[in-house]
């Protein structure tokens, strides 16, 4: 698996483990800014297509 180095009280730390935890990490926490971004552009659409319907209403 991965190489371990062990400090002067006998715990572990795997590196492979943590860099894998790391990478598992950073991945979640970009789909889920995708996820937020998404949404917000969502929200704009659905403003801007709200605010033209009413500009579009006023003027006619």
């Amino acid at each position: 698996m991965g190489t371990s180095t062990v400090d002067e009280a006998g715990g572990g730390i795997n590196a492979a483990t943590s860099s894998s935890d790391l990478l598992r990490e950073l991945n979640d926490q970009q789909v889920a800014a995708t996820y937020a971004v998404r949404d917000a552009v969502d929200r704009l659409r659905i403003q801007v297509f709200h605010e033209v319907g009413q500009f579009i209403r006023r003027k006619s």
